[in-house]
């Protein structure tokens, strides 16, 4: 629980309400039509980006929830990488949406639980046998831990700003 504590102060995680002038039944119809049901998980971005079924987002749509992200692009390609959890609630006027926007998956996870293991044995080389090289060991786990999170944060708020945008137009196109 202290790591998603964590990944929210971070910004990396965000949470979103949304209240959608659309019926509840009638916005899954219009999720589904533009979701192609498959993987959620970046791992299958690849797969995903050959074949061209010419749907917006890939995951699952049920009735009371969703799981999706978008499809790769190479015009934006960070955008791929955030899972978008939402939850559909009823509201007076329409529905309400609360959406999860993740951007740390599990390559990201994998990743830097290797580069952990990684600088700390050569953290303990450096300290022990070669002091000098332990500055320049520094400066590298600043730039190679910083910039990975630079990016999964900008692809989250650019995310967020997208997917109200879409999720709004799907309210207002006919099907």
């Amino acid at each position: 629980m202290e790591f998603d504590i964590l990944l929210r102060r971070l910004k990396i995680v965000q949470d979103t309400t949304l209240h959608l002038p659309i019926e509840k039944e009638l916005f899954v119809a219009r999720l589904a039509a533009v979701t192609e049901q498959g993987y959620s998980s970046p791992l299958f971005s690849a797969v995903h980006a050959l074949r061209s079924s010419g749907k917006e987002f890939t995951g699952d749509v049920g009735p009371d929830y969703f799981t999706i992200r978008r499809k790769a692009s190479f015009s934006n390609p960070g955008l791929s990488a955030v899972t978008i959890r939402g939850t559909l609630l009823p509201a007076d006027t329409g529905c309400a949406v609360e959406l999860e926007l993740d951007g740390f998956h599990l390559l990201y996870r994998m990743a830097y639980s290797l580069l952990a293991l990684l600088y700390l044995f050569m953290l303990i080389y450096a300290v022990t046998s070669q002091p000098m090289l332990l500055a320049a060991l520094l400066l590298h786990i600043a730039i190679i831990g910083v910039m990975p999170y630079i990016s999964m944060r900008r692809s989250v708020s650019k995310m967020k700003h997208n997917i109200e945008r879409e999720l709004f137009f799907l309210t207002k196109t006919t099907a």
